[in-house]
């Protein structure tokens, strides 16, 4: 009789050899452990003390030794130890396994494949990898910031404020087919190319450098206004005359109006610099009197300017009475949106993203007195 404790477990119980069949601990108490076989059609029992030393054998078993099986076991834990103690993918082990091992063919037909067995390696491998910290001043052991071949691995590590830490992993083939490929997958979603054949994308912290750059002498260009230029945002303000008559005021205003659009549309043709009309509007404010009746016509070359009540800039909405109704009113409007969505996600389970494209515009108001006309938008690149 050959007795020998193996290093194999099952469910986390230490198995048992002995002449070739393979016994399972079942439970054990002060003095002896009680090994059952690991086939549930075999009555078979083996007793031995706490340092498995045989003490007797219960029962014969019903069965011939499956020799095959112990083999398997073998090679299965052999492909377990190295997923526990290497990086190396868990196929590349088996197949290197399977070229190592000298197998039976009996052994070879039962032997599980690799996608049979990667589910309990996996498991194995993944009770061993360090949990995912909660917190953003760790280390990074050099197993998972190296390569196979020593290379770098881990591309960025950047803290970006106290609670917030990029890290990047990629080897530098990886990089080479991301950057080169024409297509990429991402979340279910594929990218697509578009070509940009003047200015630079939208959300991009570069344009809007390039933008101001680009645009530096833009207030040079309006002397009969104030501009305000933050980004691809271009304000002007313009202001009437103190101490004529309103009417006198409008036509002044008026005059200056004509003469700063036109300004406006050189500028643009200079610069090449096309401007997106549609989203171009204008905004009256004059808070002692009313409103001119009718408005008077503003045109940039041959494009209407339209009026408008209200128009947002640098995330603040600006109404012709330049109060703050418009900004508490449209802030309440975005909390009851925000609450109903999440009502929605919490008895209904379902969410929703939703994608805004702001493009870009200009916008002007005038006003009375001291209060100025005033030109916000963004400009095509």
């Amino acid at each position: 009789m050959v007795l020998l404790n193996t290093p194999m477990v099952v469910k986390g119980k230490p198995l048992l050899l002995i002449d070739e069949y393979v016994f399972k601990l079942n439970k054990n108490t002060t003095t002896t452990k009680y090994w059952i076989y690991t086939l549930n059609e075999c009555s078979a029992k083996v007793h031995t003390d706490l340092n498995s030393q045989f003490i007797k054998i219960v029962d014969d078993h019903n069965h011939f030794p499956e020799k095959e099986q112990l083999e398997v076991r073998e090679f299965r834990e052999k492909v377990k130890q190295r997923a526990i103690h290497e990086t190396t993918p868990i196929p590349r082990i088996y197949d290197e396994e399977c070229a190592k091992a000298m197998l039976s063919n009996a052994t070879i037909a039962a032997l599980p494949s690799e996608r049979e067995m990667s589910s309990g390696i996996n498991n194995a491998r993944r009770a061993i990898t360090p949990t995912i910290p909660t917190a953003q001043l760790f280390e990074i052991p050099d197993l998972y910031s190296k390569t196979l071949s020593k290379n770098s691995f881990l591309v960025v590590d950047k803290m970006i404020t106290r609670r917030q830490r990029i890290l990047l992993f990629s080897s530098s083939e990886q990089l080479k087919m991301l950057f080169g490929a024409e297509t990429i997958l991402m979340d279910g979603t594929c990218s697509r190319w578009f070509p940009i054949k003047r200015g630079g994308p939208q959300g991009s912290s570069l344009t809007p450098s390039v933008f101001i750059t680009y645009h530096s002498d833009m207030s040079d260009a309006f002397p009969m206004a104030m501009s305000f230029l933050f980004a691809d945002d271009v304000a002007a303000t313009m202001a009437g005359q103190m101490g004529i008559k309103y009417t006198d005021q409008c036509i002044d205003l008026e005059k200056r109006l004509a003469s700063f659009f036109d300004n406006l549309e050189y500028y643009s043709v200079l610069s090449v610099q096309p401007i997106n009309y549609k989203k171009t509007h204008a905004m009256w404010s004059a808070r002692a009197v009313s409103y001119p009746n009718p408005m008077p016509i503003l045109k940039c070359g041959e494009h209407i300017i339209s009026w408008t009540n209200q128009f947002k800039y640098l995330g603040y909405w600006i109404s012709t009475k330049l109060g703050w109704s418009s900004l508490i009113n449209y802030t309440l409007l975005k909390i009851r949106q925000r609450m109903t969505l999440v009502n929605i996600c919490k008895y209904a389970g379902v969410s929703s993203n939703e994608a805004t494209n702001r493009p870009f515009a200009c916008v002007f108001y005038m006003s009375e007195k001291s209060i100025p006309l005033s030109s916000v938008g963004r400009f095509y690149f």
